[in-house]
């Protein structure tokens, strides 16, 4: 409890200890890093905090703010000097600038407009500097005469500069061993004058347009790296096979072909190599000779298949094949390509896909030959028992499929004849679409019978069927074949709603009628429809209205509506009043429908001339016919409603058409 109750001071007093200057122990910094057991900090990116430790800095790290190269001298240790994005870097002309920096090595300076490469080159003459990076300074030439002061360099890169062209002064640089180039906006290069770098190894000359590469590069003999990425090229100089001691080539991102792997077969030292993003589609037999290759890298090409040869890389350890333009499925590897023991870094997803696809192909053979052995008698046992149970209904359901097939044919016959609703094509797909459901779940149910019995038929031949097996396969047949009766019935059902659409066919003969004497017969005729509800008809009209129209037309609106309001807006009641007003203004019949009914829902008025929109009870092909037979008299049709009070239809149209 004790130790509980002063732990968090004990903690304090121990970090307090442990800082380096504590006054608890009165000794210096550097004997408080000793005695915690830690390592100096040799880079630092504030000036103000370098200068209190001058002895420590080996790199600094300056960017964003203003430099004082007065205060450089002050870092006795400093190996690296890092200048990025500075607001002004201000260079005089003093070759002494940094020569009291013995130590210092390298300067980068990065991110940096206007500064003064004269001044520059001038102030690191007499310095041990001999690695320079200028990237991204936004240089677009080198100072005549000036690059003779960079001879002590070993590595210089101006990468990112939108360079055009490199002063032949560049070959006095005679220490140079890293030359980087790269994205410098450069159409050509001397490689004559770059031949004069004798102690070169690395020479990155990538993402410029050279597009051309001469046979001079055959005298950079001393190359061991050599980057060609990115730029346009389309073939590989002869004399590249000169490179004897080339140990890392990567000429991605160009539009090498084939033919690109002849020039390097003299260069048996390379041990990576890239060749990515190209117009290669052949690997050659010839790359088994890179017996030195621990990288290959041939991805974005378009190789379908990788030779055997490939095998005989016995140091590979790192293989890309990966392309957008080829399927990884479709890429053919060396079948001893798992014989590499050192390759660490490929997709195998292939080789997987091939065994898994092999093993499947093996399953459904032996699936297939078992079949084939008792297809004979699964057949016969599955006709008997399908006879059994369906022979009182096959005649049936085959008449109506007949009938059905003739009725359908007949339809589409008259609908295309009688150019009937405006959007036929939405018609018949919809048709089609709801006959389909049914007829599916019949085709679904019959498949599964099928398979069923085949099941049971296996657990027979086993010896192993059981009085519950058969009376639950029993059972089963008996669900689905009562389940296959409904949805028959119900595509019946959908066919014979789809027939109202042409009713109008069979009335296609026009005639001067009374209209209300017309519908007084009508409605009589609907009386039977009602089926014991008490329904009020009033019909009210100008006992003179004749029209010259098709009669049956507006049989098949009353119906339409009658049936509508017996079916939706009457479900729930036994009485209820319907009106019918039928008027003539302006050489137009105004027909109005009135039911006190259910009404319609606000949300469902804008769909209920849609084809098969129903709420429930109905196929919803009723007011679709509606609507399109009002639309061939060239009429209006409006749906007013308040749901639990009312439905009113109104119609006009001409009274001669």
């Amino acid at each position: 409890m004790l130790f509980k109750k002063y732990f968090h001071a004990i903690f304090i007093a121990l970090v307090i200890l442990a800082i380096p200057g504590s006054s608890l122990f009165g000794q210096n910094k550097k004997e408080n890093i000793k005695k915690a057991g830690l390592k100096e900090p040799t880079i630092y990116f504030s000036l103000d905090s370098a200068l209190k430790h001058k002895k420590a800095v080996k790199e600094l790290n300056l960017s964003t703010v203003n430099v004082n190269f007065d205060d450089i001298i002050n870092f006795p240790f400093l190996e690296k000097l890092v200048l990025a994005n500075n607001n002004e870097i201000k260079f005089r002309n003093d070759s002494n600038l940094f020569a009291r920096s013995t130590n210092l090595k390298e300067l980068v300076i990065t991110g940096y407009s206007g500064i003064n490469l004269s001044y520059l080159f001038c102030s690191i003459y007499k310095s041990n500097i001999n690695n320079l990076k200028l990237s991204n300074d936004k240089i677009e030439s080198l100072p005549t005469g000036m690059i003779k002061y960079l001879s002590r360099l070993t590595s210089l890169d101006l990468s990112g500069n939108p360079l055009h062209s490199i002063p032949s002064e560049i070959k006095r640089l005679i220490n140079l061993e890293k030359l980087i180039l790269a994205n410098c906006e450069l159409n050509k290069i001397s490689f004559t004058d770059l031949s004069y770098l004798k102690k070169l190894k690395k020479l990155d000359i990538s993402g410029n347009k050279i597009e051309t590469i001469p046979d001079q590069i055959g005298r950079l003999v001393g190359l061991t790296e050599l980057s060609l990425s990115a730029t346009g090229i389309n073939a590989l100089s002869d004399s590249i096979s000169r490179l004897k001691q080339l140990k890392i080539l990567n000429i991605s991102k160009n539009r090498l072909n084939n033919t690109s792997f002849d020039k390097l077969y003299e260069n048996k030292g390379l041990t990576n190599l890239d060749v990515s993003n190209n117009k290669i589609d052949i690997v050659p037999e010839g790359i088994g000779i890179f017996q030195q290759l621990s990288k290959l890298d041939l991805s974005e090409n378009s190789i379908l298949s990788l030779p055997d040869s490939l095998c005989l890389l016995e140091k590979l350890t790192d293989l890309k094949v990966k392309s957008s333009r080829v399927s990884i499925s479709d890429i053919i590897l060396p079948a001893k390509i798992l014989n590499l023991k050192n390759l660490n870094e490929i997709d195998f997803v292939h080789e997987l896909m091939l065994t898994a696809k092999k093993s499947e192909i093996e399953k459904e053979n032996k699936k297939l030959l078992a079949d084939f052995l008792t297809i004979g008698l699964i057949f016969m046992v599955v006709v008997a028992i399908f006879i059994y149970i369906f022979y009182r209904r096959y005649r049936h359901q085959k008449d109506m499929y007949k009938e059905n097939y003739e009725t359908l044919k007949k339809t589409k016959d008259m609908l295309i004849e009688s150019e009937k609703l405006a959007s036929l094509g939405s018609l018949v797909a919809g048709v089609a679409h709801e006959i389909n459901n049914p007829l599916g779940i019949g085709v679904t149910d019959s498949s599964f019978l099928i398979n069923k019995t085949r099941k049971i038929k296996d657990v027979y031949a086993e010896g192993k069927m059981t009085h519950e097996d058969f009376e639950d396969f029993l059972e089963d047949i008996i669900k689905i074949s009562s389940r296959m009766n409904n949805n028959l019935l119900r595509a019946g059902s959908l066919v014979q709603s789809f027939k109202k659409l042409s009713v109008d066919q069979f009335v296609d003969e026009k005639s001067r009628f009374n209209v209300k004497a017309y519908f007084e017969e009508l409605l009589l005729s609907l009386k039977p429809v009602f089926k014991g509800k008490e329904i009020d008809i009033t019909l009210n009209g100008d006992d003179n209205i004749e029209i010259n129209s098709n009669p049956g037309l507006f049989a098949q609106i009353i119906t339409n509506f009658v049936i509508n309001s017996v079916k939706h807006g009457f479900i729930d009641r036994n009485n209820g009043h319907i009106k019918l007003d039928i008027f003539k203004k302006d050489n137009r019949l105004n027909i109005i429908y009135y039911d006190n009914g259910s009404g319609i829902a606000e949300q469902h008025l804008s769909r209920i001339f849609e084809f098969f929109f129903t709420t429930g009870g109905g196929t919803g092909l009723g007011l679709n016919i509606v609507y399109n037979i009002v639309q061939k008299l060239k009429g209006n049709i409006k749906c007013e409603s308040k749901e639990g009070e009312f439905t009113q239809f109104t119609i006009d149209i001409p009274i001669e058409i």
